[in-house]
């Protein structure tokens, strides 16, 4: 099985764990949540899909929200989204995104994806992101 990112030497504590050092063992083999969910999308019919929360600042904004849009349409509207920031140092290393104006980020990230979802055309600019109408 493939190993997703998991921190060896992590800078930030797990404190789940007892010596608040290493990161649990589970950690190691996670899957994608929105590629789970485009499975279980097209093996179910009455399931709600959702993730319980998924770091929305390792995503593109565009890119998240067509693919919440097409599990919603697979599903035929069962899908709930939980979006998050994450905690974890190690993890804004590894995905090569400021841990810094994460909270300026995420507003600015559910503002541009609130447009997508609801704009026929979308145009956004913002400090972080920006959507070019073209």
């Amino acid at each position: 099985m493939i190993e997703c990112y998991y921190p060896v030497n992590p800078q930030q504590p797990y404190p789940g764990t007892p010596n608040k050092r290493e990161w649990p063992e589970y950690f190691k083999n996670n899957l994608d949540p929105l590629t789970i969910l485009s499975f279980i999308a097209a093996n179910t019919a009455k399931v709600k899909l959702g993730t319980c929360i998924i770091d929305m600042l390792f995503h593109n904004p565009v890119t998240l929200a067509k693919e919440f849009t097409a599990i919603d349409i697979l599903s035929e509207c069962r899908t709930i989204c939980g979006f998050g920031i994450g905690w974890s140092k190690d993890e804004y290393l590894a995905a090569n995104i400021p841990y810094e104006k994460r909270g300026e980020r995420a507003n600015e990230i559910l503002e541009a994806i609130k447009k997508i979802w609801t704009d026929d055309i979308v145009e956004f600019n913002g400090e972080f992101y920006k959507i070019q109408n073209q």
